[in-house]
């Protein structure tokens, strides 16, 4: 008797954890909340921002006065973005605001970045390979040699399958020689050639000191970049694009966000609010103009103008609904005591991820045992032996009716307990 309700304990645990994991998914999936964010755009023309949103399914362009635009007239006051369509249409200024409006240097000077927390709580690989920064050829080549650093930088030829001792005691000796304590910490690059030059990696040590490091005709580059005073690198996005107008973004433990110049290695802290890196989107669109900024959280988004000094120009704030706020998320809060889930949108790492709504789960979960009383009255069951079900249905609600019609065991008057 004594095992068998160990058995049936076990088994309503595992169901109501798989349900856990697998009712919300098919629900959401069922039933998908979509929704669509502002895009802004500061206009050189007029001096103000520009709105662009989906109402009703269709989109429209205001300021922040509420005067509305059409495609055409947003074009031409926002020629920096929209110099494609300017030129086909034969409309591109010569200039704007003293600056040239060429083509080439206007898709020079355009770029896109993002940095989400799935790319900081990421896989760190096994091993980068060493890419020649200053290749006898036209185009990067990928490389033979390999690195890790753990102890000491170990650089692994792998047509041989064999370490190159000469390359590894040369690159350590470079970080040591810069001040490098090992092991290192964090290790930032593009490990790929499909890019217009390569300038190797960003590496931070033992002690939170960041070191850049590349391979120069098959010797190290390694130099040593004064960081403030307790400031500690979390993740980089290294932008290696021919604007050549810094190394990359870089985002310090209390959300700060850096910008490291090019060849004078520079730190611009460009200032941003509301940013959390565990859990905040980050997008920065550059364009000969201006740079955009936006930080996108859960139920508010927002918008930073700077100019090409990082001189913040302007900044603009809106509320979104959250998945949460939703219909389809009040009803998920009611329905649902709680989530759990292997993975998640913000790591690459499986975990349990849990997840609670809030209380409203409390009254569902109520009348749902409201309604399996009925049910075992209707079926003249006797209550005491069923409290253990009762109980399951007002802590876990919709999970716990699957484990209770699964050992289907109701017992009626004179039958055994559970």
């Amino acid at each position: 008797m004594k095992n068998n309700i160990i058995i049936k304990s076990l088994l309503v645990v595992i169901v109501v954890f798989i349900a856990s994991i697998y009712l919300p998914q098919i629900y959401w999936k069922t039933f998908p909340y979509r929704y669509t964010l502002p895009r802004v755009y500061y206009s050189p023309i007029i001096e103000d921002i520009l709105i662009l949103k989906q109402v009703n399914g269709r989109g429209r362009i205001k300021d922040l006065n509420g005067k509305s635009y059409s495609m055409k007239e947003f074009e031409s006051l926002v020629p920096q973005s929209n110099y494609s369509q300017l030129v086909y249409d034969g409309l591109l200024p010569d200039s704007v605001n003293g600056v040239e409006f060429d083509v080439p240097e206007l898709r020079k000077n355009f770029f896109r970045v993002a940095i989400k927390p799935v790319k900081v709580f990421s896989f760190d690989l096994l091993l980068y390979p060493l890419i020649e920064s200053a290749p006898d050829r036209p185009n990067l080549v990928y490389p033979d040699e390999f690195f890790t650093i753990k102890d000491r930088v170990k650089i692994i030829n792998a047509s041989l399958n064999e370490e190159n001792e000469v390359f590894s005691t040369i690159f350590t000796d470079a970080l040591k020689d810069n001040g490098f304590i090992f092991p290192p910490k964090k290790i930032f690059g593009n490990p790929t050639t499909r890019k217009p030059f390569d300038e190797g990696y960003f590496i931070v040590d033992n002690k939170n000191d960041l070191f850049h490091v590349k391979r120069v005709k098959d010797m190290p580059y390694c130099r040593k970049i004064e960081l403030p005073e307790g400031t500690k690198i979390v993740y980089a996005d290294v932008v290696e694009k021919s604007l050549q107008e810094f190394y990359g973004f870089f985002i310090t433990e209390k959300n700060d966000l850096l910008l490291i110049s090019y060849d004078d290695y520079k730190i611009i802290n460009i200032p941003i609010k509301s940013y959390d890196y565990q859990n905040s989107n980050l997008n920065i669109v550059g364009d000969i103009l201006y740079r955009t900024i936006s930080v996108i959280n859960d139920n508010k988004v927002s918008f930073f103008i700077f100019n090409r000094e990082y001189e913040r120009v302007t900044e603009y704030h809106d509320l979104v609904t959250h998945k949460s706020e939703s219909t389809q998320g009040v009803l998920a809060a009611y329905l649902f005591p709680f989530t759990l889930s292997l993975s998640s949108e913000k790591s690459q790492f499986i975990n349990f991820y849990f997840e609670t709504t809030g209380f409203g789960f409390i009254l569902f979960n109520i009348a749902l045992s409201i309604l399996f009383i009925v049910f075992l009255y209707l079926r003249k069951a006797t209550f005491k032996d069923n409290y253990a079900f009762i109980a399951l249905l007002l802590l876990t609600g919709i999970y716990g009716i699957v484990p209770i019609f699964l050992i289907r065991n109701f017992n009626q008057s004179n039958s055994g307990g559970v």
